[in-house]
């Protein structure tokens, strides 16, 4: 029994939309494609037990699992890098027809910071800030 299983990735729509609303429901309907019928556990999460999980359940339930781990911990600007990342990716881990699991280390948050609050400098000029915590 498929209803009420989402299988269209496109369904996630980004809530920022600046669209006037004028698309007609129809050719919103067209615009969908079913990505396959295979049923998915996706999780999202910064713990061992969650990348765990997902695999039992989609294991008991014959699911492909999908897993995208965080960082543990973050600072604040961690949580923006992460969150910036995975709407970028957001459509490769829909589309994904096999299994995944993913983490998200902290020198690719540090790059994605680094290209978020300095997105004109050239990448070799940028310098990474020091935690002043840290370094004592």
């Amino acid at each position: 029994d498929d209803e009420g299983v989402n299988t269209f990735c496109d369904s996630l729509v980004s809530t920022d939309d600046l669209s006037n609303g004028s698309c007609c429901e129809e050719s919103e309907k067209q615009s969908l494609k079913p990505i396959s019928r295979s049923r998915e556990v996706i999780s999202f999460g910064d713990s061992m037990e969650e990348r765990t999980a997902v695999k039992i359940v989609a294991g008991q339930l014959s699911c492909i699992s999908k897993s995208v781990m965080f960082i543990a911990c973050p600072t604040p600007a961690d949580l923006i890098d992460q969150l910036k990342m995975l709407t970028h990716y957001m459509k490769f881990v829909c589309e994904s027809t096999s299994s995944l699991d993913l983490e998200i280390s902290p020198s690719q948050t540090h790059k994605c910071a680094e290209s978020f609050f300095h997105p004109n400098i050239p990448t070799e000029n940028k310098k990474r800030s020091i935690d002043p915590i840290s370094s004592r």
